[in-house]
């Protein structure tokens, strides 16, 4: 997921966005992976947020 909002393919969903809510698309779907069974924990989320400078 990361790696298809690094690459743009989810600017179609973020084109307007402040910079807050471009961090919630992120967040949420990275939640959304983990509560779906992806193996991804809390810490790893946070760091990615870290990543691309929302946190």
């Amino acid at each position: 997921m990361t790696v298809a909002y690094e690459i743009g393919l989810l600017k179609k969903y973020e084109t307007s966005l402040v910079h807050e809510v471009k961090r919630n698309l992120l967040d949420g779907m990275l939640w959304g992976l983990k509560l779906r069974g992806c193996a991804i924990s809390s810490e790893e989320i946070n760091d990615l947020l870290k990543v691309q400078r929302f946190k």
